[in-house]
């Protein structure tokens, strides 16, 4: 029972390979290594290690747009 309770505490990586897209249209995209969008039109196209939440969310690399049309096109920005 200890090794049950210790796997199940150990933080795992996660397992979504290609990158998550996701709306109810199918317009959401998300290519690069560890990105994510989901939201109508959400984008983060090739740009590593970002997400894009909303509807017409651009994230560039290591970015995070979050909000209607929120683009936040700079390395490590926020919008």
């Amino acid at each position: 029972m200890g090794l049950l309770v210790a796997e199940a505490l150990d933080p795992q990586p996660a397992q979504a390979n290609p990158p998550i897209a996701g709306d109810s249209s199918g317009t959401a995209t998300s290519t690069g290594t560890a990105a994510f969008a989901i939201g109508s039109h959400a984008s983060t196209g090739n740009a590593v290690y970002a997400m894009a939440l909303g509807f017409k969310a651009i994230a560039g690399c290591w970015a995070t747009a979050l909000g209607r049309q929120a683009n936040a096109s700079g390395g490590d920005a926020t919008a």
